[in-house]
């Protein structure tokens, strides 16, 4: 019981700092899955995370365009023996349910394939 109080006064300390972590990092090392993970954390200790749930979407979108145009130009630059776009249309597909207008990185996609 005692571990669990421990657990859910630590847990939005948590939260807001894989958030600043994951909102600071550079485009190629963007990853929020130490967030989502410290969310879903919090959440299964009953605690209220609809305000963690936006920061991370802000997050999210705001990096977005940043990490389709690094994986795009990943894409471009690589020769023609290890060329995979995988990263690139996976980051295009994210944007995309984020609510974000991709068909300009449609249409880059294009280009480098």
């Amino acid at each position: 019981e005692e571990l669990l109080d421990v657990r859910k006064r630590f847990a939005p300390v948590r939260i807001s700092a894989e958030l600043r972590h994951a909102s600071e990092a550079c485009a190629e090392s963007f990853s929020p899955s130490l967030a989502i993970k410290a969310i879903e954390e919090a959440e299964e200790l009953g605690l209220d995370v609809s305000q963690a749930r936006e920061e991370l979407l802000d997050v999210r979108k705001r990096f977005a365009p940043v990490r389709i145009s690094a994986e795009l130009r990943h894409a471009s630059e690589a020769c023609a023996e290890s060329f995979s776009p995988s990263l690139a249309i996976k980051a295009i597909e994210e944007a995309e349910e984020l609510g974000l207008d991709v068909s300009q990185a449609r249409e880059e996609l294009l280009d480098v394939r």
